[in-house]
């Protein structure tokens, strides 16, 4: 769910882009439940993940050295491998599953 959108437009000239204008900023609420997951698909702005409540999750992710990572996303008092967020950087490959 999409719960903010700048009204700030930039001008990209980026090929990333395809050129134009894009909105500054946006903010987008996603949830996973179960065995939900958000299969790879490449970014073409940064992606900051935080987790809020519930389940933890992993983010796969291959990065520009074609290196697969795994970061898990959660409460690190209830999980001390766990991270409260993770920016997934642009130009990268990335999917996330509920553990």
């Amino acid at each position: 769910r999409v719960t903010f959108v700048s009204d700030e437009m930039i001008d990209v000239s980026s090929e990333r882009f395809e050129g134009g204008k894009r909105v500054s900023s946006s903010k987008i609420d996603y949830l996973l439940i179960g065995n939900d997951y958000s299969a790879f698909h490449q970014l073409k702005a940064n992606e900051l993940w935080r987790y809020k409540e519930g389940t933890s999750l992993t983010l796969y992710i291959i990065q520009k050295n074609s290196t697969l990572i795994q970061v898990k996303i959660g409460d690190p008092l209830k999980e001390s491998d766990a991270i409260p967020e993770f920016l997934v950087e642009h130009g990268q490959w990335f999917a996330a599953a509920v553990n």
